[in-house]
């Protein structure tokens, strides 16, 4: 029984991305992903992609979310900035109303696919590891782009203590 669904696929805007950790190695010694055929669809060889962004989530072909973490960190601090903008001393939004303004579109825009690509911080339970494993990096990160927020909303000077901002708004850091 053959089916007719009338669906075309436009074969410019296809990609393929491959996910392997298989590696070879060339004359210099240096590791390189093994290379992988190439898709052929209707004589036409489909693009090959190193990572692709689905449902707002930046995937690579390692799934390191290195990436994801990157693009983050880039739209946390424009979204914080962009607080500082709103949230002027003399002609901007109040208090309130920032807050309002962070916590409903900033933290979102911040914390949105989460759940998948953070690992909290954590110490191995093992004796001779002392340092902390998980998205280590990306909470420093993430902190120092709520740090810009909480001083833009509160309107603290540069040289106030963040830790004093979050205490008076009773606020808590990320991680």
């Amino acid at each position: 029984m053959e089916s007719n669904h009338n669906s075309k696929f436009e074969l410019s805007k296809l990609a393929v991305m491959h996910f392997s950790k298989k590696t070879i190695t060339d004359a210099a010694g240096r590791r390189l992903p093994m290379p992988a055929p190439p898709l052929i669809l209707e004589g036409r060889i489909v693009k090959e992609v190193t990572s692709h962004q689905y449902l707002g989530l930046h995937i690579d072909n390692k799934l390191s979310w290195n990436i994801q973490a990157q693009k983050t960190i880039e739209k946390g601090t424009k979204w914080a900035l962009l607080m500082g903008w709103l949230a002027k001393s003399y002609s901007g939004l109040s208090i309130d109303m920032a807050w309002k303004l962070y916590n409903s579109v900033v933290l979102p825009k911040i914390t949105y696919g989460a759940d998948i690509y953070y690992i909290p911080p954590h110490r191995p339970n093992t004796p001779n590891r002392t340092r902390q494993t998980g998205s280590v990096s990306l909470l420093a990160h993430l902190n120092t782009v709520q740090q810009i927020a909480i001083q833009a909303v509160t309107r603290g000077l540069r040289t106030t203590p963040v830790d004093m901002l979050d205490a008076h708004q009773k606020y808590y850091q990320l991680g």
